[in-house]
């Protein structure tokens, strides 16, 4: 163990121009994210994107918005915000005003870092990753205990799974994320090489989607009717809301066709409803909730 601590100081002080050269907000980002959870079998994959600068209680943030296609038509501001400051710590500003670190790339072996106030992991080992163009880039590797499962950050990237979630894939008993690849500028960085960059498979019969999903109103402010209309369609099996981040927000189980869902208790931004008419058998809708 004392043997990585010394490495880990040589690396800080001989290669810490090297390392810092890339921030994690200094270009234009798109980062490719495929999704698929244990109770949500279907796979899709959404793309995150930061575009422009803006100005909120004197610090600069990105934006972050959000697209279901690859055309990066269908989408639009997620209402979170990016910045990094000078010392490689990189902020999210969520869509209710609240900021969290999400990373601090200037940390090593042996260091502490507590995530979102619940779950403090501990950096196991520091090192370097190639990336496309051949360059490195500084990598940490983070674990709540040496024999538990760890996250990946790499410096510019962030983690192997959505890097808004920061080390919540580390926390988390079900985290179905992936990073398919991350771009700058148009052009791939990491992985090397990725063998797809975007990935979907659909499970909804084509007779059913016909038969429509309804919801009224959108956007979302207080609550809205879901409606299907269908005459083979007697029930919803399972309806479950999750936000941007894709993390489950609220759920129900053998509901009507016809049902009111209150968003009371939701903070503003964009949703995904996931509905579930029978095994195998489902789709997804996306909604703005606003105040």
């Amino acid at each position: 163990m004392m043997n990585r601590i010394l490495l880990s100081l040589l690396l800080h002080i001989f290669l810490s121009p090297f390392l810092f050269a890339q921030s994690f907000t200094e270009t234009d980002k798109q980062w490719n994210i495929k999704t698929g959870f244990t109770f949500q079998p279907n796979i899709s994959t959404y793309i995150l994107v930061t575009q422009g600068e803006e100005e909120i209680n004197g610090l600069t943030y990105k934006p972050i918005y959000r697209f279901e296609d690859e055309e990066l038509t269908d989408g639009g501001p997620t209402g979170e915000y990016v910045r990094e400051d000078e010392n490689g710590k990189v902020y999210l500003l969520r869509a209710d005003a609240t900021e969290v670190l999400l990373y601090d790339f200037g940390l090593s072996i042996g260091d502490t870092f507590l995530f979102d106030n619940f779950c403090n992991l501990l950096v196991i080992d520091e090192d370097q990753v190639q990336v496309q163009d051949g360059s490195m880039r500084k990598r940490l590797t983070l674990a709540i205990s040496p024999n538990s499962d760890p996250v990946t950050w790499v410096e510019g990237v962030g983690t192997m799974g959505d890097f808004r979630d920061g080390s919540f894939m580390a926390c988390a008993t079900d985290y179905g994320r992936l990073l398919l690849c991350h771009s700058e500028l148009g052009a791939n960085v990491y992985p090397v090489d990725p063998p797809v960059c975007y990935e979907t498979t659909i499970s909804v019969s084509e007779s059913f989607v016909e038969t429509g999903v309804n919801i009224s109103p959108n956007p979302v402010k207080g609550s809205f009717t879901l409606s299907l209309d269908g005459d083979d369609v007697n029930e919803i099996r399972n309806l479950r809301i999750m936000d941007a981040r894709g993390i489950l927000v609220d759920s129900y189980s053998n509901i009507s066709t016809t049902h009111i869902i209150n968003t009371e208790a939701l903070a503003q931004g964009i949703y995904f409803v996931h509905i579930e008419i029978s095994p195998g058998v489902s789709i997804t809708k996306k909604i703005s909730v606003i105040r």
